[in-house]
């Protein structure tokens, strides 16, 4: 049985920058951080410095506005983000409002959430203090996290595949996998597939400092991400959602659809390692980009540009250089690497979808967006560019495939290629 071909034709997001996706590709070519300071635990209770990227707040009701308001003001907030990046998402594939011919049994939803309804969770604990029957009935629903994708469901009508993956901060690339997988068999012409996240408040921050994840970094907010920088000392957090409409190759000609990219290929493994840390061997992370590749048909040398997960952990971004610099060792000449979280921070269930979205752009107009705060590169990124403070340039040639890395919690690894559509 062949497979089917899968492409990309539409793209929504909802992030620090805003909801426009040309916009927001733009502010990161220009090397614009949105990290800033933040005021999360109570100023009489202070606990530690945080600084993070929230999203642009845009009202829910200027996308959808047929949602009532009693209901918006009970959705958790992955829940809005998620329902307007896909309404973005459709329209930019020309496929809202949907015709009569689109068959929605044929139609899916993978969105995905590393956290899922935490500010849901932590309001509900709050008012237990009060009592226990003053938790809302919409506490459960609201809160876990497979609700994103099935409301987003449920507001158009979509009845194929939508179920729920949640592997931490590889959540949406797994996503986008799945519904790669999905069309190529056969069992969907579309999904929306993505993810969507909203961690940042109390519990997010104080978990995430407990374990040590979280930058320490005391000088000017926009300079606490610092991927592949000596300097680095932890991720800083943000938050919003990204979600791609992913259609079979016939589907999308067959309704005139503009083609952005094609889903060329992809793979997942699994350290089997460590809870928290990654395998310094990289040997699971060698093998996801190694059988993408494989996926795809294409050399390392096909590759023009990698968009690493990089989040500036310590350990994280030397085992992805060391998985890196083995694939692709003999291509140090051609091939960019950056990791934009330097400038946007890490959205966790999110972030795979979010930036599959800027290395389909970077592929689109052949810009590499760079990585900021890169002073002092580790020893490990050898002879690679990374794209330091500056985008670049390349020559569309060498810019015909791009490959998404994300890694998360738990060991999961996750490669994904796009090319440009022929």
């Amino acid at each position: 049985m062949s497979k089917k071909r899968v492409v990309i034709t539409g793209m929504g997001t909802v992030s620090p920058y805003g909801c426009n996706t040309e916009e927001v590709f733009q502010q990161i070519l220009q090397g614009v951080s949105a990290i800033k300071e933040l005021q999360v635990f109570p100023a009489d209770r202070p606990f530690k410095r945080t600084v993070g990227a929230p999203p642009v707040e845009v009202p829910i009701e200027d996308y959808l506005p047929k949602i009532e308001k009693k209901e918006i003001r009970r959705l958790d907030p992955f829940m809005k983000y998620a329902l307007i990046a896909s309404q973005i998402a459709l329209e930019n594939a020309s496929l809202f409002p949907f015709e009569e011919n689109i068959d929605k049994t044929r139609g899916g939803v993978l969105i995905g959430s590393g956290m899922g309804g935490l500010s849901t969770i932590e309001n509900n604990m709050y008012l237990t203090l009060e009592g226990y029957n003053k938790i809302s009935p919409f506490f459960i629903a609201h809160s876990i996290v497979n609700m994103a994708g099935a409301r987003v469901a449920i507001e158009y009508g979509l009845k194929g595949p939508c179920y729920d993956i949640s592997t931490a901060c590889a959540t949406s690339s797994n996503a986008l996998l799945a519904a790669k997988e999905q069309i190529e068999l056969g069992k969907a012409d579309f999904i929306l597939a993505g993810g969507s996240e909203a961690a940042m408040g109390i519990p997010g921050f104080s978990g995430f400092f407990a374990c040590r994840a979280l930058s320490h970094w005391e000088g000017e907010p926009s300079g606490a991400s610092r991927p592949f920088d000596k300097q680095r000392s932890g991720f800083v957090m943000s938050s919003g959602a990204a979600v791609l409409v992913l259609e079979s190759y016939e589907h999308a000609v067959k309704r005139g659809a503009r083609i952005l990219a094609e889903f060329k290929g992809g793979a997942t493994t699994c350290d089997a390692f460590d809870i928290v840390l990654p395998d310094l061997k990289a040997s699971s992370a060698i093998r996801a980009m190694q059988l993408a590749l494989e996926d795809a048909d294409l050399r390392p040398q096909d590759i023009g540009y990698i968009n690493a997960h990089a989040t500036s952990t310590f350990q994280g971004d030397i085992s992805e250089m060391l998985a890196i610099a083995n694939v692709f060792k003999g291509c140090e000449s051609t091939l960019h690497i950056s990791s934009t979280k330097s400038m946007h921070g890490h959205s966790l269930g999110a972030s795979g979808a979010f930036e599959a979205i800027l290395a389909i752009m970077a592929l689109r107009t052949a810009k590499i967006p760079p990585t900021i705060n890169l002073d002092d590169p580790i020893d490990e990124v050898a002879d690679f560019d990374l794209t330091a403070n500056i985008a670049a340039q390349k020559n569309e040639d060498q810019m015909r495939a791009v490959m998404k890395n994300s890694f998360g919690f738990g060991g999961h690894n996750v490669s994904l290629i796009f090319t440009k559509y022929e």
